[in-house]
């Protein structure tokens, strides 16, 4: 695919999240879509990919947080999580955008990391366990400012710290999975799911 092919995929997604944004903001009236399925994976592949792009995240950051062992799995993901799969394919499209042509060199869709210290300095820690709560706290930001964009009243947040506690649910219980196989998976020292309990603290757990 050419690189400008890459360009008008990922435009297309920023304006669909543009318009989502202002649905949601102008059009209260309208019914909301159930938090489920298609439109759960959506709202977290929007929330990673906006969140990255407002924050600036910068490169050596994001491959922190996509970080793989030597056979190329990644060590803070859970395999087949709900929570996990949209979160990861958001960060992929977001380093899609090093790879257009543009007559201006350098960065284009900003001008300075606002990722805060503790979190850089969480994710550049020789701990992997520290760097898996950069990712928590990662998540957890990304999500909240999605949840501010969308201007969801109570009753909906409601729905979607259900929908992101039962996502983490069935992400625990592939972990778990994991834990009872052969114990050489990429996450056998991982305790629980850092980007589940991120999606689910920016609700607010109960």
């Amino acid at each position: 695919m050419r690189r400008t092919s890459w360009l008008a995929a990922v435009l297309t997604v920023l304006a669909l999240c543009a318009v989502l944004g202002a649905r949601h903001s102008f059009a209260k009236e309208e019914p909301r879509p159930v938090p489920e399925g298609a439109e759960f994976q959506r709202f977290l592949f929007a929330a990673t990919l906006e969140g990255a792009l407002e924050d600036g995240l910068p490169d050596e950051l994001a491959r922190v947080v996509l970080e793989q062992d030597a056979e190329g799995r990644y060590r803070n993901f859970v395999y087949a999580c709900p929570v996990c799969t949209p979160v990861i394919a958001g960060l992929l499209a977001f380093g899609l955008r090093g790879e257009y042509e543009y007559s201006v060199k350098g960065e284009l869709f900003f001008d300075t990391s606002r990722v805060p210290e503790r979190i850089v300095a969480e994710l550049r820690s020789a701990s992997i366990a520290e760097r898996r709560l950069g990712v928590e706290h990662l998540v957890d930001r990304w999500v909240r400012r999605r949840v501010e964009l969308l201007r969801l009243d109570d009753a909906e947040r409601a729905l979607w710290r259900d929908a992101m506690e039962r996502g983490r649910k069935k992400g625990m219980a592939m972990l778990e999975k994991q834990h009872a196989a052969d114990g050489s998976g990429p996450n056998d020292d991982m305790e629980t799911c850092p980007n589940c309990d991120g999606s689910v603290d920016a609700f607010g757990r109960r």
